[in-house]
């Protein structure tokens, strides 16, 4: 993707790959890829045009929270306030909800939120 020029279509496999770093070696070994996906979206503001944000947004809370980057509290509210946006274009309250609840990387960005901000009080 990054070869093609489609850098923001780069940043969902990346985050993928620091998912599986993550996973196999820690979070610490992961953050060279989440600091990839930090620099576009500093760059970007966005990752607009890709086929779950939201995985990506809660892979790099996630990693962010594991390693206890200073920032984490910023990017988990930046991406809940995101997802928060996008949900209130949802008129009908039932679609609405199943978009928060039945989708689990949105599920989980909320959880993220929640426990990041919970935890903090």
């Amino acid at each position: 993707r990054e070869e093609l020029g489609q850098e923001n279509l780069a940043m969902e496999p990346l985050a993928g790959l620091a998912e599986v770093i993550r996973r196999t070696a820690g979070a610490q070994q992961a953050m060279a890829q989440i600091d990839r996906v930090l620099a576009h979206l500093e760059a970007n503001g966005s990752l607009a045009g890709i086929d779950q944000p939201f995985r990506v947004y809660s892979i790099c809370a996630k990693i962010l929270e594991e390693t206890g980057h200073p920032e984490t509290g910023e990017f988990i509210q930046n991406a809940y306030d995101t997802l928060q946006k996008q949900a209130a274009n949802i008129k009908d309250p039932k679609w609405r909800d199943s978009f928060l609840n039945n989708v689990a990387c949105h599920r989980e960005m909320i959880e993220l939120y929640q426990r990041h901000f919970l935890k903090s009080q």
